[in-house]
C-alpha cells in the first residue's frame, strides 16, 4: 500500500472516531428543547448522578423532573438536599415511589407512570410558570424513551 493511501486511511479512521465521539457527547449531554406550554424543557441521557445533582441545584426555577426510579433514587442518595429543589417528580417506570415519605414531607408533587409516554402530558397541566421540566433517560430502554420524547415534544 502506498504511503499516500495509508495516510488517507489513517485520516479517515480519525474522522470516523471523532464523529463517533461527537455523537456520543450529543447523546449524553443535557439538551434544551425550548418552551413547552411556557415551561423550559430539557432532556438528558445518562447523566452522572453528581452532574445531575449540580444541574438541579443550578436551575433558577422550580423543577419538574421526569425520570426512572433508579436514577431518582441514586440522585437523592447522593444528595438528599436536592429534594427541596423539586416541585414535581414524575417516575417514568413505575406507579409507586421509593422514599415517598421524604418527598411528601418536602411538599413535592408525585406522579407515577408505568411508561414514559404516559408522563408527557403532565407538565403542561401544572400551570406552573416559570418552571423547568427535565426528562432524564437511563437504563436499557433509554434510546427508545429518548426517541419517544423527541417525537412527542418536537
Amino acid at each position: 500500500m502506498k504511503l499516500q493511501d495509508q495516510k488517507q486511511l489513517a485520516q479517515q479512521a480519525l474522522l470516523d472516531a471523532r464523529r463517533e465521539n461527537l455523537g456520543e457527547i450529543h447523546r449524553t449531554s443535557i439538551r434544551a428543547y425550548g418552551k413547552h406550554h411556557g415551561l423550559d424543557l430539557f432532556a438528558w441521557s445518562d447523566p452522572h448522578p453528581d452532574d445531575l445533582v449540580n444541574t438541579i441545584r443550578a436551575f433558577p426555577f422550580p423543577l419538574v423532573w421526569a425520570g426512572n426510579s433508579a436514577e431518582i433514587t441514586a440522585c437523592i442518595q447522593a444528595d438528599p438536599e436536592i429534594i427541596s429543589r423539586i416541585h414535581t417528580l414524575i417516575t417514568t417506570d413505575r406507579a409507586d415511589f421509593y422514599l415517598r415519605e421524604a418527598f411528601e414531607n418536602a411538599g413535592v408533587n408525585l406522579v407515577g407512570c408505568r411508561h414514559i409516554r404516559d408522563s408527557f402530558p403532565y407538565p403542561a397541566t401544572l400551570h406552573l410558570h416559570p418552571a423547568v421540566v427535565l426528562y432524564t433517560f437511563t437504563g436499557s430502554e433509554k434510546e427508545t424513551h429518548y426517541r419517544e420524547f423527541e417525537q412527542y415534544f418536537t
